[in-house]
């Protein structure tokens, strides 16, 4: 039954998310220099704190990270991407998204909450269009 209601809940959401995304701009940034400046502070705390939760973060491999508002009056941004890292035996387990801030990060999958990561960044407020991922994957 949890199942179900699993799926039901997931089918919802990505209804909701691409129709959210049918109207936006790929190309307009709604970010000014001084938020950039956040959102490049961001990536660091939040490359340490993907660091605490993986195994190996060395090997991990990114994609799609930008920087998200979710509502106007936002402290900072939200750094979501994908993240596909290794497991024990040394083996890459698929992308996974990632939503992280200054005191946190939220993995999908990891036990922090089922979808949650991918919840933080639907339909922001606001969206960088500035392609953060070579600076989160920097050794």
């Amino acid at each position: 039954m949890q199942h179900y209601c699993r799926l039901a809940l997931l089918s919802i959401g990505i209804v909701l998310g691409v129709a959210g995304r049918a109207n936006a701009d790929p190309s307009r940034s709604d970010f000014s220099p001084p938020m950039r400046a956040q959102a490049r502070e961001a990536i660091s705390k939040v490359r340490g704190h993907l660091d605490a939760k993986m195994l190996d973060l060395p090997s991990a491999r990114f994609r799609d990270v930008r920087a998200v508002l979710t509502f106007k009056d936002a402290r900072g941004p939200i750094i979501c991407g994908y993240v596909n890292g290794k497991n024990r035996m040394g083996a890459y387990v698929g992308w996974k998204p990632f939503a992280g801030f200054g005191s946190g990060v939220f993995l999908d999958d990891d036990g922090t909450g089922v979808g949650l990561a991918e919840d933080m960044c639907r339909n922001p407020h606001a969206v960088d269009t500035f392609d953060y991922t070579p600076l989160i994957a920097q050794r």
